[in-house]
């Protein structure tokens, strides 16, 4: 994302991309698909923050929370 190498405001980038990754139907197969989506895009977004120079072991603290239920 370049919103985040620029240092400016990504959250308009996010929310469109999670309106896009949300699944139209709920079902099982969709919505296993739109996890691993999410969890794809979520690896990525946290390699980008740390070639910024976020601390990795900051990432990892926040990746080994366990996920909320929605």
């Amino acid at each position: 994302m370049k919103e985040i190498q620029l240092g400016t405001d990504s959250s308009s980038a996010v929310r469109e991309f999670l309106a896009q990754a949300m699944p139209t139907d709920h079902s099982p197969r969709r919505q296993q698909e739109s996890r691993a989506y999410l969890t794809w895009a979520i690896e990525h977004l946290a390699l980008e923050i740390a070639s910024v120079g976020v601390d990795p072991k900051e990432i990892r603290t926040q990746r080994s929370k366990p996920f909320p239920e929605c």
